[in-house]
């Protein structure tokens, strides 16, 4: 039974009591307090509430993970894995099956070059946290489809678009099988407003085990990449796969 289910089921007994003895004040500080911690639930993917992720590297020792999500993209990509292959790391990349359709040749480039992939949905549209468990896993099973067509593999990796759980896509990961990896440190590089910035909120608070999150689009990304790289290392850390 996860927390979702646990956490319900106590709050529906202590909604029985106030009921049974007529504590009606404490029956809507109950229902506000349930929503309250739904609200929060859902915006801090970290609580494990709804769905069990991995947002750290479990015996990492002084390990960090590079993840890169929402490609492949053309004119993006490439310069991030240009980048990596200079550095020589590795990182994970989480696709999104769309993408992944119009540049197939940027997905094996990935593969041949030695880093990790998984998938992030298929379509990544802001609507998706309000679909059915039904159209998410639809969603996300053709885009792991679609991985699975270009590599010849198998990948039950997958990322929620935006973070974002509830119990629809609780369900639908469940029901595909696949292994949910969230993240530690949220870069917010696609909101950065200089590569200065950027790498200055990944090395003053970067610590071994933990998933970087970073995006192949992100205005400073490729630029400060390399000092990110560099600085992790100089922090006495290692950059590794999953």
């Amino acid at each position: 039974m996860n927390k979702h289910r646990i956490t319900l089921f106590v709050f529906v007994v202590a909604a029985m009591a106030c009921v049974f003895f007529r504590h009606y004040w404490w029956l809507v500080f109950v229902v506000f307090l349930y929503f309250f911690l739904l609200f929060f639930a859902v915006l801090i993917p970290q609580f494990n509430f709804f769905v069990d992720s991995l947002h750290r590297i479990p015996a990492s020792g002084n390990s960090v993970v590079l993840t890169f999500d929402d490609g492949p993209m053309f004119g993006h990509t490439e310069k991030v894995l240009a980048v990596l292959a200079e550095k020589k790391a590795k990182a994970c990349f989480f696709l999104i099956g769309k993408n992944m359709e119009q540049h197939p040749e940027l997905v094996k480039q990935i593969i041949a070059e030695g880093h990790q992939v998984g998938h992030h949905s298929y379509s990544h549209v802001n609507t998706f946290p309000m679909w059915s468990t039904q159209k998410v896993k639809e969603d996300i099973a053709k885009a792991a489809s679609i991985l699975e067509n270009i590599t010849g593999q198998q990948n039950l990796r997958f990322r929620i678009p935006f973070g974002l759980s509830n119990p629809n896509i609780a369900k639908a990961i469940l029901q595909c099988n696949f292994q949910s990896i969230g993240w530690s440190l949220r870069t917010y590089d696609t909101m950065s407003k200089s590569k200065e910035q950027l790498v200055h909120t990944i090395l003053s608070r970067v610590k071994a085990g933990d998933i970087i999150l970073l995006h192949d689009w992100g205005t400073y990304t490729v630029d400060a990449l390399p000092e990110i790289i560099d600085g992790v290392r100089r922090k006495g850390l290692e950059i590794s796969g999953l």
